[in-house]
């Protein structure tokens, strides 16, 4: 971390790395780092990474998301008095970027997601294959994985139950867990939606015989 000129953060947000850039941390850095936060607000001490801008430690910022957003970011408060001074101090830096969780509004980006969208629709009509569906049988075979590792959970802990109520030694499953030899292929054929959309029949949705 003390050799990058520029640290950009992409994790979740997890009790253990609460405030990951804090002044400990930012303390580390190497002088005029540019620092970037994409992920979860609370990753980042506010406090802490504006005393990090004054001191010039930090160089520049970039911001998607902010610890404090669910009061601020998607709402128009053009005509309030932002009462959050660390947001405003933020914005009032030359050196500091808020997109307010926006980063994905490129006209790249809105473009290309128009573009899937109405081709995934136009293909279900046309009844093409749809290259973008998602495959139901990965998630099946992903939570038949899960499942199978539940189960060898399971076993060791009734393994570990059983040492702490018995004096008898435990003796190992004789069987011991192999990973299947053969790995999941993805179906060569993707899913084909049926050529003729069911219609209801008018009758039939007005109640009538």
């Amino acid at each position: 971390m003390c050799k990058s000129s520029i640290i950009s953060l992409h994790c979740p947000l997890t009790p253990e790395n609460h405030y990951l850039i804090n002044a400990d941390t930012i303390a580390q850095m190497k002088p005029s780092v540019t620092l970037i936060n994409t992920s979860r607000g609370k990753l980042i001490d506010t406090k802490a990474v504006i005393d990090g801008i004054k001191s010039g430690q930090i160089g520049s910022l970039g911001l998607d998301v902010y610890e404090q957003e669910d009061s601020l970011f998607f709402r128009d408060l053009s005509g309030t008095i932002i009462q959050d001074d660390y947001i405003q101090l933020l914005q009032s830096f030359p050196n500091v970027l808020i997109t307010s969780h926006q980063g994905f509004f490129t006209e790249e980006a809105i473009s290309a997601i128009a573009n899937t969208t109405i081709t995934s629709i136009t293909d279900f009509e046309q009844g093409n294959p749809l290259k973008d569906a998602v495959q139901l049988s990965v998630i099946s075979y992903q939570l038949s994985v899960i499942s199978y590792q539940l189960s060898v959970i399971s076993y060791q802990l009734s393994v570990i139950s059983y040492h702490f109520t018995e004096k008898t030694p435990h003796t190992p499953h004789p069987t011991p867990y192999t990973p299947h030899p053969t790995p999941y292929t993805l179906h060569p054929t993707p899913y084909t939606p049926h050529p003729t959309p069911h219609t209801p029949s008018l009758e039939r949705s007005l109640g009538q015989d």
